[in-house]
């Protein structure tokens, strides 16, 4: 089954699994703020999703499940996939794969994503990774 994504929507998931970071914080407004709930972290502006997404690894891909829009929100279910191979802050690369199940609530405001909350299990990662986190 194949999603009716708009294309907003798709250069939106092209521009995650192309690891274009600049092309990425384009669909974003400048006082964005981005909420990893997993990690407990809370990013305000796009200086500090860039200094995050750059932990991210070089294979590392998004697939959209399901996605809904109402107004100016919208709920996706996904699946992010890759390799750890890239140390990130509290958690060591492990060299392992994983494939995490996951859901976005996005607020758009003017055309661009003025809030993203991402909702993702980090016990499932540390499970698949065989990895210990030092830090949230």
């Amino acid at each position: 089954m194949s999603l009716a994504l708009s294309k907003f929507q798709r250069d939106y998931l092209a521009a995650w699994n192309s690891h274009d970071w600049d092309n990425l914080l384009d669909f974003f407004t400048d006082d964005c703020v981005y909420e990893d709930v997993a990690r407990e972290k809370v990013l305000h502006g796009k200086t500090e999703m860039k200094d995050c997404f750059l932990s991210i690894d070089p294979d590392f891909h998004l697939e959209i499940k399901s996605i809904f829009s109402a107004g100016n929100f919208e709920a996706s279910e996904w699946v992010m996939s890759g390799t750890n191979t890239i140390d990130a802050p509290g958690l060591k690369a492990t060299q392992k794969k994983y494939s995490i199940r996951g859901a976005s609530i996005i607020k758009y405001r003017d055309n661009k994503i003025y809030r993203q909350t991402d909702y993702w299990s980090l016990a499932k990662l540390i499970q698949q990774l065989g990895a210990e986190i030092t830090e949230p």
